[in-house]
């Protein structure tokens, strides 16, 4: 068997909007909307780089199934330097490009689409050899849910065969389960790597044979894509399949929870961020954070002071971070309380006992359903203010009044055992 390598990815969202921001400065919102196409740009440095012998986009290669024409041409013109190189492109659309066909611009010899809705296979010659055969299927609309996996030849020609589909394998949670298979019929179906899209987190999902691969998304798109984000580098020879991952994102976005107990004063709650951006893995130039404090702690005081939050972010953003060339902190959210043992303050026989037993009744009733009077009485007197603030309220609910008597129940400890008049 001659030895080959490829690269493979997916899910590019080329044009995809960067969502869910809390707020964002010009130059961070021109730096996110250059990331995506300086992740694809990256994919080609890549297959340019370490010479491979093709690659492979495994769907969602564009953010919308309507014509950009801008993202197209991106990766028209990308492929069209893998091909003067003599490295071939296969591509397979899903539900956000299925409508893009290709047909719209004029594509280099080398480059190849899968059709939509049937099996496509096409033979790899190197050196005057068939070492590969690559079959795969592009989407026939947004939402196929049958699986094409019957569609797939079950032999070949090839003394390796690589299979490409656009799928949810086994139902993965958060994903719609668009033309749906199973590991076990993949691991039946004859072929030796399975180069998957549609999940956008990277994941080996099985290493021996077949070998079956997410790249995942090349860029993070939101908050909920944390974590480093790229392709897969695959090298074949006789000894087996030994891919790597390679990141490509510009941004990575990340979540950090941090507990305030330890703290005796805000310069360490400056110290802990630090530590933690140091630790974070740095396969990015520029990270988007979001910050949950908790805990209980001296430094919960200094967060509920009006204006706090506001300008503790302000000053996180001003800072700078070893490693990073830029750090954005999107959200700092402020979950803490003070230093007080509840249990104790309970017994106490003070005014924060009565009120602690207030609200754990009220907490209680909650719980259980929110059908007590209480809950009734509280829920007549809060309403008025829903009517017209409903649009930034929300609907006045249980679920939103236990929310509110947690969040009373932290500052009105907080106000009755500060020890001040």
């Amino acid at each position: 068997m001659k030895s080959f390598s490829f690269v493979h990815a997916a899910d590019l969202h080329l044009g995809s909007p960067f969502t869910g921001l809390a707020e964002c400065s010009p130059d961070w919102a021109q730096r996110l909307a250059k990331a995506s196409f300086q992740a694809f740009e990256r994919i080609i440095r890549l297959c340019l780089d370490r010479q491979v012998d093709f690659l492979i986009l495994a769907g969602d290669i564009y953010d919308s199934a309507e014509q950009n024409l801008r993202a197209q041409v991106c990766v028209r013109d990308g492929l069209a330097q893998l091909a003067e190189a003599s490295i071939a492109t296969y591509i397979a659309t899903g539900n956000h490009d299925y409508k893009v066909s290709g047909d719209q611009l004029r594509w280099p010899e080398r480059v190849h689409f899968f059709p939509p809705g049937q099996v496509a296979t096409y033979p790899v010659i190197k050196d005057g050899q068939l070492i590969v055969e690559i079959s795969g299927v592009s989407y026939p609309n947004q939402n196929p849910d049958q699986s094409f996996l019957p569609l797939f030849p079950r032999s070949g020609e090839a003394p390796f065969r690589i299979g490409v589909l656009h799928t949810n394998l086994g139902n993965v949670a958060g994903y719609a389960n668009y033309a749906p298979c199973t590991l076990t019929d993949l691991l039946h179906s004859g072929f030796d790597y399975w180069a998957l899209g549609h999940v956008h987190q990277a994941a080996i999902v099985h290493a021996g044979h077949p070998t079956v691969i997410y790249p995942g998304t090349s860029q993070g798109r939101s908050a909920r894509e944390t974590g480093p984000k790229g392709c897969y580098y695959v090298q074949v020879d006789r000894s087996g399949v030994r891919p790597s991952f390679i990141s490509t994102a510009e941004v990575l976005w990340a979540e950090l929870g941090l507990d305030i107990s330890p703290w005796s004063d805000l310069d360490e709650l400056f110290t802990a961020v630090d530590d933690e951006l140091a630790d974070y893995p740095q396969q990015a130039d520029y990270l988007i954070v979001r910050l949950c404090l908790s805990g209980r702690g001296p430094v919960h005081h200094e967060l509920y002071r009006p204006g706090a939050v506001e300008e503790l972010t302000d000053a996180l953003r001003a800072r700078t971070y070893p490693g990073w060339r830029g750090v954005w902190f999107d959200r700092v959210k402020v979950q803490t309380g003070p230093p007080v043992a509840k249990d104790v303050e309970r017994e106490s026989g003070t005014l924060a006992a009565d009120f602690l037993e207030i609200i754990d009744a009220l907490v209680a009733d909650l719980k259980a359903g929110g059908n007590s009077p209480l809950v009734q009485e509280l829920l007549a007197e809060i309403s008025p203010l829903f009517g017209k603030n409903r649009r930034y309220l929300g609907k006045c609910s249980p679920e939103l009044l236990l929310q509110a008597a947690l969040a009373a129940e932290e500052l009105g400890l907080d106000l009755l055992t500060r020890g001040e008049e």
